[in-house]
């Protein structure tokens, strides 16, 4: 967590979230809409979680560019 919102520090290889194109100092600003800002570590992590082929939405703000939403199918 940095400045309330999850920092990635390095996405694990070979994941739905590394395929998807998250890269190490994205903050993660939404899930599946929901802010994600202010929340703790496990409450995000909690958001994140779900069974194996569904999917989720995030919103990540990188350096340089506008917010990107992501669409990962979970596995």
């Amino acid at each position: 967590m940095e400045s309330g919102v999850v920092k990635v520090i390095t996405p694990i290889d070979d994941t739905p979230a590394s395929r998807a194109g998250v890269k190490a100092g994205d903050y993660i600003v939404k899930i599946n809409n929901i802010q994600v800002q202010d929340k703790s570590l496990s409450e995000a992590v909690e958001l994140m979680q779900g069974p194996v082929g569904s999917g989720i939405e995030i919103t990540i703000r990188r350096r340089g560019l506008k917010a990107l939403t992501l669409n990962i199918v979970r596995r």
